[in-house]
């Protein structure tokens, strides 16, 4: 754009009679239009994005319904822009609405995309106010334009203009729709903003000069970076609270004889524009005898004294240094944490310039990125309107939508975003994506991988996006047999028009031949590393660990506690002296390693449900319970990422379905003699019960799940980890909540449970299932609760940042009582490298791996 200064294209008009406008009149303005925003709402404070516009799509949001939220109606469309939501002179050339005088389209630009300049631009609109109601003499108070309440009047017009006096006898003055007395507002309502700011949530119920007057003196707390908040400017002063209160003036101020408006009396509003309106106290009737609320009030008022007027603060004087822009959420523009040799496809043209500072394009666009927008039933694009761009991530810029159910809202909603290679690739390849470090916070977001015969024969691999950094996210390695295309959409089974999904860059690495590993590491917690982290759960992966509070009640939560250091990750393979979780991050070409174990799961949380064919009844564990979410993720097998190329699939499984948490909570807190107690809701005493349910439906359900990931991956090696006794067998009581007694029958529940497990392995062989057994027994000899070196933890009772102390899955709601996070009982890292050991051994010496 050409050189400007705000001020220069908009310059400040004069006040009649003197004076200007006070700091805080023109900020309560800023809160009250715009929530002091310039950008888009989706665009965090430091970013980039969208100009805000009020209500570009004409969306009718404010009606009772709900189902018509997305509707576009272009003939509602409200140009409103900016802080000021300046919409005078901001239509597109050649379509101005009448009388209204085009600004020049540098201005427009200046206005759209400059708060000063929007601020300088909505500050001349206030003055105009201000100088056409006092031209009419229409003065509030004293009419000293330095008392807040003062601006009462062209506050008024501001909003809903000012009809002007014909001098026909006509009606004129400020418009009904503000009036105080408008049965629209209560009566008595008090001071917006005085008593909470639950206020700002239904501002409908108040004046619009009342609610910039209420901001006035109470400024919105605003996010000012990440996770900070802070107070969007500084309040107003009065001399007493008391005087503030009263900046409300009586109801009835501005209805008497001279605008036809009657208090007390109650008049149906029936013009044909006006109906609906609620019945009140305004008389007025047009030529046709109808009520019309044509109660337009033209007078000078009085309601309080100079020294009770509410007065500004100036936080910063004339010839205060500028404040910097913040910079927050920093884009990745550059190739690092890259394989070398990676072709990136932008979600953007090549050659396209970043629009964040510093940010410069160092690498090559190597293909397209294409959208494509679901239309309604007469051809508009509400898919559009809940579509947005974020100048973060890759390169700084990224877009988002949010997510639905497929199909939700009649499927008009579906964004479906395109990336295709400029070369065909035959062969092997593995597929990144980039994920930004904020905007993204679905954890099923659905990529299919188009291997050059279409999507239809391509895979879909499911990605938990809300990784809180951006880095680059491997869906895995393919054999293509042409043009690599991936595709990803809005549809998520959990979506509900809340959680964010975004198109960022993919990159993809061409290989010289299939690794020789491609490894699922699927499971409960022992297999996810649950424990294995600090105390404050800084070594779990951030995306399985994190709860989100809306409203004082936890909305979105998983605590899958994927840890870095799992034993899956620990572990090593024959080819190599690195560990696979080292050579996974180092982007080995020998190896593919994939991690969904999730802390909790039950057999049912494994097996498939969406893949599974129409009619047919999804697969459930021996209990009869079908697949479903866990910490919102999809069923492990459904993720995808099990096919014909895994080689290796490791996973414990079993623990949570012989209610293993439950049974040690129930000790713990309730018994000295639990195994002969009678659980809750059991028949039979507990030790009989859970002998019972091992050696039936655990060992059936663990079945059931060795033969689903045998469908999946028929080519791969299946190794089922086990569980180690928790308690040493000898040495002194180390724990007073748990006796002798309880303590060896557990541990020899442990060994039963070991024992059905290993037979679950031979059965399955015997199917033609090649499964192998990993017995950790004998590796945690001597080293678990109570030993000389302990690496199982005992209770843990610090939360990491995912838990609440609420009732979880994995917890009854009697451990939570006392604060117990779901760590306790589980190995530490030396209990994860012995784990690894004992998968070093079976993959080495019995898969030959």
């Amino acid at each position: 754009m050409p050189a400007y200064t705000p001020q220069g294209l908009f310059p400040p008009h004069t006040l009649l009679g003197g004076g200007r406008v006070p700091a805080q009149v023109m900020l309560g303005i800023a809160a009250q239009e715009s929530n002091m925003w310039q950008a888009s709402r989706n665009a965090l404070p430091g970013v980039t994005g969208n100009p805000l516009i009020g209500n570009y799509y004409g969306l009718e949001i404010y009606n009772a319904g709900t189902a018509d939220d997305w509707d576009v109606h272009w003939d509602k469309a409200d140009c409103g822009y900016g802080v000021t939501q300046l919409t005078d002179g901001m239509r597109l050339a050649g379509h101005p609405k009448p009388g209204e005088v085009l600004l020049p389209y540098d201005s427009q630009r200046a206005v759209a995309l400059d708060f000063a300049a929007n601020v300088a631009a909505g500050l001349r609109v206030l003055q105009d106010k201000w100088n056409q109601t006092r031209s009419a003499s229409l003065i509030i108070n004293d009419g000293n334009p330095a008392g807040l309440e003062n601006w009462f009047y062209a506050l008024w017009a501001y909003n809903s203009g000012l009809h002007p006096n014909l001098g026909t006898g006509e009606p004129w003055g400020l418009g009904w729709g503000n009036n105080p007395a408008n049965p629209r507002y209560r009566p008595d309502r008090r001071p917006f903003l005085e008593d909470s700011y639950a206020d700002a949530a239904k501002p409908q119920f108040w004046p619009y000069q009342e609610k910039v007057l209420g901001f006035a003196g109470h400024p919105p707390n605003l996010l000012e970076g990440p996770d900070t908040f802070v107070a969007g400017f500084r309040a107003a002063w009065w001399s007493t609270v008391e005087d503030r209160e009263k900046v409300k003036p009586p109801v009835n101020l501005f209805c008497d004889a001279s605008n036809d408006c009657h208090p007390g009396e109650l008049h149906t509003p029936d013009d044909p524009d006006v109906v609906g309106e609620p019945a009140g106290p305004c008389a007025h009737r047009n030529a046709a005898g109808k009520y019309d609320l044509v109660c337009w009030f033209h007078k000078s008022v009085n309601w309080k004294g100079s020294s009770q007027l509410g007065n500004e603060v100036l936080r910063f004087d004339p010839g205060y240094a500028y404040q910097d822009d913040a910079t927050t959420y920093l884009p990745k523009c550059d190739l690092t944490g890259l394989p070398t040799g990676s072709l990136v496809i932008d979600d953007v043209p090549g050659g396209t310039p970043p629009v964040r500072a510093g940010c410069t394009n160092s690498w090559t666009n190597s293909g397209t990125f294409g959208l494509s927008f679901a239309t309604d039933s007469v051809g508009n694009l509400p898919s559009k309107v809940d579509f947005h761009q974020i100048g973060g991530g890759f390169g700084g810029h990224f877009w988002f939508a949010h997510t639905w159910a497929p199909g939700d809202l009649g499927g008009k909603m579906k964004v479906a975003g395109t990336w295709t290679l400029n070369q065909a690739v035959t062969g092997w390849a593995r597929v990144m994506v980039h994920i930004p470090d904020h905007g993204a916070h679905t954890r099923q977001a659905t990529y299919e991988i188009d291997l050059g015969q279409g999507f239809g024969a391509g895979k879909k691999r499911v990605v938990l996006q809300r990784v809180q950094s951006n880095q680059w996210v491997s869906l895995g390695v393919f054999k293509f047999t042409g043009t690599p295309k991936v595709r990803l959409t809005n549809d998520a089974y959990d979506g509900t028009g809340d959680e964010d999904v975004a198109w960022d860059a993919i990159a993809i690495q061409k290989l010289t031949a299939k690794p020789r590993h491609q490894v699922v590491s699927l499971g409960d917690s022992y297999s996810s590393g649950e424990g294995v982290s600090s105390s404050n759960g800084s070594d779990y992966y951030r995306e399985t660990d994190y709860k989100q509070i809306v409203n004082d009640e936890v909305r979105y939560q998983d605590v899958c506690h994927r840890s870095r250091s799992a034993w899956s990750r620990l572990a090593k393979f024959s080819d190599s002296t690195s560990s696979i979780g080292s050579r996974s991050d180092g982007w080995d070409p020998n190896l593919d390693y994939q991690f969904l174990a999730c802390s909790g799961a039950q057999t049912e949380q494994l097996l498939p449900g969406y893949t599974v064919p129409a009619g047919q009844p999804l697969p459930t564990n021996a209990w009869g319970e079908a697949a479903e979410y866990h910490s919102g993720e999809m069923s492990q097998l459904d993720r995808g990422f099990l096919d014909e190329n895994t080689t290796l699939v490791t996973l414990s499984i079993g623990g949570n379905d012989a209610r293993f948490a439950n049974v040690l909570q129930f000790c713990f807190l309730n018994s000295f003699n639990c195994d002969t107690d009678t659980y809750p809701g059991d028949t039979k005493p507990l030790a009989a019960q859970v002998k019972a349910d091992i050696e039936g439906p655990v060992k059936q359900s663990i079945k059931t799940v060795l033969r689903e990931i045998h469908k999946k991956a028929p080519s791969a090696q299946i190794m089922l980890m086990g569980y180690p006794k928790l308690f040493e067998d000898t040495g002194p009581l180390c724990m007073p909540e748990i006796s002798d007694g309880e303590r060896k029958w557990l541990n020899n529940t442990a060994m039963l449970l070991a024992s059905v497990m290993g037979l679950a392995t031979t059965e399955a062989s015997s199917e033609g299932i090649p499964t192998y057994f990993g017995d950790p027994t004998f590796a945690f000899s001597g080293h678990g609760v109570c030993a000389q070196t302990e690496e199982i933890h005992r209770v843990v009772y610090t939360l990491t940042p995912g838990e609440n102390g609420e009732l979880l899955d994995e917890l009854p709601e009697s451990w939570n009582k006392y604060g117990i996070s779901q760590q306790s009982f589980h190995p530490n890292l030396g209990g994860s490298n012995r784990y690894a050991s004992v998968m070093n051994h079976v993959v080495v010496d019995f898969m030959g791996l």
